[in-house]
């Protein structure tokens, strides 16, 4: 990593379903970076899902995104405000290539379907995943479970192939 030439961050991407541990492994792998005196950049996908039934568009827009990141351009992302139901934004994404190496984290639904030179799924079963977004997020989430896992299985389907070539199962 450390001889990677070039203005484009090395992308890694971490994806699973709702409840999975992406966040938490996330935070593993920044922390592990940091040891080895690399400060990545975070980018989260919950942040560009246009509210509960917007999961696909805001892939639609990190597939582009991710492609444009790995070309060393900005990208601009639209956000969403949770509390009050509204879009927000839009934001730049600039990842400076002055300080070697990049590296640039992505984590969320839907992360794999983009560009990435380190690919990890986050399995875990469905129980425990309901029990442990159920307890992040408490009675806010509760009503779109169903919903939101429909467009998780939407998702999956239609980017197969993306999710085929991954590099890393992490099961927990």
């Amino acid at each position: 990593m450390r001889s990677r030439n070039g203005v484009a961050p090395l992308i890694i991407a971490l994806d699973g379903r709702s409840g999975s541990g992406k966040t938490t492994l996330t935070e593993a792998v920044r922390q592990a970076l940091v040891q080895e005196g690399i400060s990545p950049d975070i980018f989260r996908l919950d942040d560009t899902y246009q509210g509960w039934t917007g999961l696909s568009p805001a892939i639609t827009q990190w597939r582009g995104n991710s492609t444009a990141l790995k070309q060393g351009k900005a990208v601009q992302w639209n956000g969403w405000d949770w509390s009050s139901s509204q879009p927000t934004g839009p934001f730049t994404l600039t990842i400076e290539a002055s300080v070697a190496p990049r590296v640039l984290v992505v984590e969320g639904v839907g992360a794999l379907a983009g560009s990435a030179d380190i690919r990890c799924w986050i399995e875990q079963d469905t129980t425990s995943r309901k029990r442990d977004a159920l307890q992040r997020d408490g009675d806010t989430y509760r009503p779109f479970w169903d919903l939101w896992a429909e467009q998780e299985e939407q998702l999956f389907t239609h980017y197969r192939n993306c999710y085929q070539k991954c590099d890393i199962l992490y099961e927990r």
